[in-house]
């Protein structure tokens, strides 16, 4: 694998092969990481970039022509998705003095409730990870649904992306649900779904 020229690792990709996907991602990782790391300066946002922006890249594959290189390609998805959260980050921290009143206490009071407390902040983002783990550990079928239930798409959007009739994809994303539940019950105290 480490020999074979990009375009062919493309094509590869493109028919569904994860491991030409993987080392594809493995040429990348150094830019991947620095893009990352330099928006975010957490160590730990920056991986979440990069695993997001994995999975939009393999959701879009397809659509990938070559117009670039994969690595500039996937580069920009990184920083659309570090800019992103770094947007989300400073709404969630940022309250302007402008707006205080002269007592100060509707500020304070606006930063207690948005900020979660360090260990609560820790967890979440543990089972964040773990979240996104399990979304790529899925059977490639239901992992497809799901990246697109995860971006939003219309369930009309979704089953033309994948050429399935509505009735179809709502029927996957239904199973999807159901896995990913039950693979998260190792992390939470969820209850078993039955099939």
């Amino acid at each position: 694998m480490h020999n074979i020229c990009e375009n062919e690792l493309i094509h590869s990709a493109q028919q569904g092969s994860e491991d030409a996907f993987a080392e594809l991602l493995r040429r990348s990782r150094p830019r991947l990481w620095r893009a990352a790391i330099g928006i975010l300066k957490n160590p730990e946002e920056a991986e979440d970039a990069i695993q997001n922006a994995t999975w939009k890249a393999w959701q879009h594959l397809e659509g990938f022509r070559q117009d670039s290189s994969f690595n500039t390609w996937l580069t920009s998805i990184v920083v659309n998705q570090a800019r992103m959260r770094l947007r989300e980050l400073r709404r969630a921290r940022v309250v302007s003095i402008d707006d205080a009143p002269e007592d100060g206490i509707a500020p304070l009071r606006q930063i207690a409730d948005s900020a979660l407390d360090p260990e609560q902040n820790c967890s979440g983002r543990e089972l964040r990870r773990a979240l996104n783990r399990e979304i790529g550990r899925l059977p490639r079928q239901l992992r497809q649904i799901m990246l697109l239930y995860v971006e939003n798409r219309s369930m009309p959007e979704a089953a033309d992306t994948l050429g399935l009739s509505v009735a179809a994809a709502k029927t996957r994303l239904f199973r999807a649900r159901q896995e990913l539940h039950n693979r998260m019950r190792r992390y939470t105290e969820l209850p078993a779904v039955a099939a």
